[in-house]
């Protein structure tokens, strides 16, 4: 069984216990069919966390959750799959997961973006190639993960997990640092 952790994954790690905590599912086919159903869950989860004497920048939590929830929905494999979603808060942290299945071809490009990523030492000159791509035409030139990792204070991991028989367990996970304390 292939597993590959990239980035900053589990910066919180599971056993301890968040302030706050979200978790539901839902069906790819569900979200495909009813797109703004992702910026609904994303809105809610922002709208939802900004409370209390700390502010979120909800425009942020909002933007970086809508474009895991989006990449989950287009790359799942099958219409009966699902699509977890987890939200925790810890103090100053907010933690983002999106968990789904996936094939192959989605594991190893995920693999790929995520490594040029995080070893970028020039993310806006990646960007400026990356829009280069796509104003040439490119249909793989995905820009969403870059975006909020460049223009977000965020950070990015995950963990990709084989299951076999073409099918691969991705979860992504996105830390926003509440007052940008990070």
């Amino acid at each position: 069984m292939k597993e590959k952790v990239l980035g900053d994954y589990e910066l919180t790690p599971d056993y301890l216990p968040a302030e706050g905590d979200l978790k539901f599912t839902v069906k790819p086919i569900d979200l495909i069919t009813h797109w703004r159903r992702c910026g609904i869950i994303a809105n809610f989860v922002a709208e939802y966390h900004e409370s209390g004497e700390t502010e979120i920048d909800k425009n942020i939590v909002s933007t970086v959750f809508n474009e895991l929830i989006e990449n989950a929905s287009k790359y799942s494999t099958k219409r009966d799959s699902e699509i977890q979603i987890e939200v925790k808060r810890y103090n100053k942290i907010l933690k983002m997961q999106v968990s789904n299945t996936s094939n192959q071809s989605y594991f190893e490009s995920l693999i790929n973006r995520l490594t040029l990523i995080i070893n970028s030492q020039n993310l806006d000159d990646l960007f400026y190639n990356e829009m280069s791509k796509k104003a040439s035409g490119d249909k793989q030139s995905e820009i969403g993960l870059l975006l909020i990792f460049k223009d977000y204070q965020v950070k990015l991991g995950a963990k990709l997990v084989e299951k076999g028989e073409d099918l691969f367990d991705i979860t992504v996970q996105a830390y926003y640092f509440i007052d940008n304390n990070g």
